[in-house]
């Protein structure tokens, strides 16, 4: 049995997922999300990252290596990179070296552009013929349109810190910015994927799932419609994040950044012009561990959760 890891130090959470090299296909085995929050404090996307969410990170690299161990992932099959939380830190080479200290395997830094397209790859393991792709993080929102990538700031916890509990301000924000920056994407996509924290948390709210009962295979490939976004929306909007927290499927630690990163996809659909869109857990992740395995010459095309 050969295992391969993807590590993945994203704005919101430091996130890791285990597969079985099966070919043609990659089995999920296990994946974790700890919510470390790196760019914690951070309005524009740009500045000094804080000692406390880097040694959040650090501290919960040091046990994903423990588990990685103990599951028996070579060194060699694992995968380490970072995102939007690492492209703008002025303090990035740093924390890279800390970061690399504590996951103890060289840390690589993906450009906007390469995150769309891992993002794209890994969902295409699921939905070969999907039109579009967007994964909502914590720093920024990726597309994908065929030949067409585009990353955006306008990740949950970036558009929380900048503007709080102010949706409609939100709201006029997103839809200018959207609709300036998305003019090479077809408006009316025809089956649109999302991805991200927000995606899955909204699919496990819909279904009414607790936090502690999540696995992908309960939640990948429901349909979201914009109708249930906004039901979402209105339901937590008035409450304070302690109170959202007692939500079924919505993670405690996501409480303060849910509205934010809901209302984010709400006005990315409006702009696209379509009313629904399917939830993969097949994201980033899988997207560069399909890399890793195509570039070994290991065929990998299909998605397992089972």
């Amino acid at each position: 049995m050969t295992l391969y890891a993807a590590i993945d130090v994203g704005s919101n959470s430091l996130r890791s997922l285990v597969l079985q090299s099966t070919p043609p296909h990659m089995v999920y085995r296990c994946s974790s999300v700890d919510i470390t929050r790196i760019t914690e404090g951070l309005r524009e996307g740009k500045g000094i990252l804080g000692e406390e969410g880097i040694r959040r990170s650090c501290t919960s690299l040091v046990q994903i290596g423990k588990t990685l161990q103990d599951l028996g992932v070579p060194r060699g099959n694992r995968v380490f990179f970072a995102t939007e939380s690492l492209r703008s830190a002025l303090n990035a080479e740093e924390v890279i070296q800390r970061l690399e200290k504590a996951g103890d395997i060289p840390l690589r830094i993906l450009s906007g552009e390469e995150e769309a397209r891992y993002t794209s790859f890994g969902a295409a393991l699921a939905f070969p013929d999907a039109d579009a792709v967007f994964d909502l993080g914590g720093g920024s929102l990726e597309l994908s349109h065929r030949s067409e990538r585009i990353s955006l700031p306008l990740g949950a916890v970036r558009m929380h810190n900048l503007f709080g509990s102010r949706f409609e301000e939100l709201r006029e924000y997103l839809g200018k910015y959207l609709h300036e920056h998305l003019k090479p994407f077809p408006r009316k996509v025809r089956g649109l994927i999302g991805v991200g924290g927000t995606s899955s948390t909204l699919a496990m709210m819909c279904k009414g799932i607790d936090v502690a009962r999540y696995g992908p295979e309960k939640v990948h490939g429901f349909s979201l419609s914009r109708d249930m976004v906004q039901v979402f929306i209105e339901r937590l909007a008035p409450l304070s994040p302690q109170e959202r927290a007692t939500t079924p499927g919505l993670p405690a630690k996501r409480g303060d950044i849910i509205v934010a990163g809901l209302v984010v996809i709400d006005e990315l659909l409006k702009v696209l012009g379509i009313s629904s869109y399917i939830h993969s857990e097949c994201d980033l992740l899988w997207g560069v561990l399909r890399e890793a395995l195509c570039v070994r010459g290991i065929p990998a095309e299909r998605a397992s959760f089972s």
